[in-house]
């Protein structure tokens, strides 16, 4: 009987622990409207779409920096932390490398803020912070 409880508890507890990990992720899903603030002044308003990416926690946000290229990440509670990434974006039609430092965005209140800078092949660079809202 003790091994049954045993077991019965045992699974019960994996059960909860599967369903947390899962709210992290789920709960950065969506489209976002994004104002980008840039040192400079160089601000602008577009839209982001954070969408689950394989196993696990990982997520694509597509549309990074309003470059329209792809940055992965991995959720963790209420951050989403990412790695230093390349991207391909077109700039007055040529193709730009564009390198992203790594980082971690955070989801308080509803308002995802993820502060990053990146370098082009052009020769841009800038540091920035995007404020999310979503939709």
């Amino acid at each position: 009987m003790k091994k049954v409880l045993y077991l019965l508890l045992l699974c019960t507890t994996s059960l909860v622990v599967s369903c947390k990990k899962e709210a992290d992720r789920e709960q950065f899903i969506g489209t976002y409207n994004v104002s980008q603030s840039c040192g400079g002044g160089q601000n602008s308003n577009y839209q982001i779409t954070i969408s689950e990416s394989g196993e696990g926690e990982s997520v694509s946000i597509n549309n990074f920096a309003n470059l329209g290229f792809q940055v992965k990440g991995v959720c963790n509670g209420t951050t989403i932390v990412f790695t230093p990434q390349t991207g391909t974006a077109p700039v007055d039609g040529t193709p730009v490398t564009f390198n992203t430092s790594g980082g971690e965005g955070t989801l308080n209140n509803g308002v995802l803020t993820i502060p990053f800078s990146f370098t082009g092949s052009n020769g841009w660079a800038a540091t920035c912070t995007m404020s999310c809202s979503q939709q």
